[in-house]
């Protein structure tokens, strides 16, 4: 099958880094393996990129007009003003988006096509409309943008959702589906697992010798509940001293949020790494006793929740757009819908070794099991089948 990924962040060389550009670069990556053609529609990372570019044996990435959206990240938005006019040349079978934005060019090549079309649901853009640049500002309008997002997600063959929860809430907000389902994955075996003199190092670098290591591992921007976990802190080490927490993950508010540490007095007891690299970013996983998803709605089943898993790191995480369904409380990990709850849960954690040790062997299952990309890849698969 020859398949269209539509991407609205940059999946490859260099990727960004998003859970988004890493599920589609999994899926991607899967699909080639299992003898499907794979040809990538996305934006330019860096402008000394080649416009087409063959990636590896069945992959292959064409890339758009971009220009980057300064305040995030340098994020490059896609503009692909020459393909919405003139088309694509390429034949392709069926085509897959993974946002409203690229998902008009997507819906398109469709058309003229005459060939299926799905697209994803991962990140409600209504949360992150305050980053639009000047030349889009009335993008900046929620009720616009969730007008604009239904409208093109209508216009497709399925809408791809990880959970029942999030189907429901894009029901309400007026999306009419039909709806697939198919969740956040990964390749397992393609995880590295660092060695004991790894492990002493990166404790050495950070030093994080004989502490209690709380993680986050996210884009340094409100969305991602950044300041709520700072405010826990000193509630924490009040009780627990030895805990350090770990910050890993760049961002248009990485700064502020340091220059707010330094206001409360808590240089001591956290640790900003900026970006890591896959390897660093898995040794902090497995030096941790505890991970931290705090964001609210704007991520609806991030890939981190199974890297966590992958090595067996229990999570405190927030109710949000179904996570109950993919987090199994007590579990897999402790859920919260207060600040009083968060702060109870990890203190709970912290102490109870025996709790501790009991999720992480069910995260170890779980991700085994239903999230391993090589085993749920059939499933993608047969959803593209029946939009055929």
């Amino acid at each position: 099958m020859k398949i269209g990924i539509f991407s609205e962040c940059v999946i490859y060389d260099p990727p960004f880094p998003s859970g988004v550009a890493r599920f589609f670069r999994e899926i991607t990556t899967e699909l080639a393996r299992r003898g499907h053609e794979i040809f990538i529609f996305e934006p330019f990372g860096h402008p000394n990129q080649p416009k087409i570019q063959k990636i590896k044996d069945g992959i292959t990435v064409y890339r758009a007009f971009s220009i980057p959206l300064g305040k995030y990240m340098n994020f490059p938005v896609c503009i692909p003003l020459k393909e919405i006019f003139s088309g694509i040349s390429i034949d392709l079978d069926i085509v897959h988006a993974n946002s409203s934005g690229i998902g008009v060019l997507a819906g398109l090549t469709s058309y003229r096509q005459r060939i299926p079309r799905i697209i994803s649901y991962h990140t409600p853009l209504v949360h992150y409309t305050s980053y639009a640049p000047l030349p889009f500002f009335i993008l900046r309008n929620a009720r616009l943008v969730n007008y604009l997002e239904r409208l093109v997600y209508n216009q497709f063959n399925m809408t791809i959702v990880p959970t029942e929860g999030v189907k429901k809430e894009l029901i309400r907000r007026g999306f009419t589906g039909p709806f697939g389902f198919f969740p956040t994955c990964l390749d397992l075996q393609s995880l590295p697992h660092p060695s004991r003199r790894d492990l002493k190092d990166f404790e050495a670098r950070y030093n994080l010798t004989r502490k209690k290591v709380i993680l986050f591992v996210g884009r340094m921007s409100p969305e991602k509940g950044v300041n709520q976990i700072l405010q826990l802190i000193p509630a924490i080490i009040k009780e627990e001293p030895n805990t350090h927490f770990l910050m890993v993950g760049t961002g248009p508010f990485l700064e502020d949020y340091k220059q707010k540490c330094r206001q409360m007095n808590l240089t001591k007891y956290v640790t900003f790494t900026g970006y890591l690299n896959d390897y660093d970013l898995f040794t902090a996983i497995n030096l941790a006793q505890i991970g931290l998803i705090f964001v609210n709605e704007a991520q609806i089943f991030d890939m981190t929740i199974l890297e966590y898993w992958n090595y067996g790191l229990p999570l405190i995480i927030r109710k949000a757009m179904g996570i109950e369904e993919v987090v199994e409380d007590q579990y897999t990990g402790l859920l919260f819908s207060s600040m009083q709850e968060a702060k109870r849960n990890i203190l709970l954690l912290l102490k109870d070794d025996e709790l501790r040790t009991k999720i992480r062997n069910n995260c170890r299952k779980t991700v085994e099991e239903k999230y391993n990309i090589r085993k749920t890849i059939i499933n993608l698969e047969n959803l593209y089948e029946k939009c055929c």
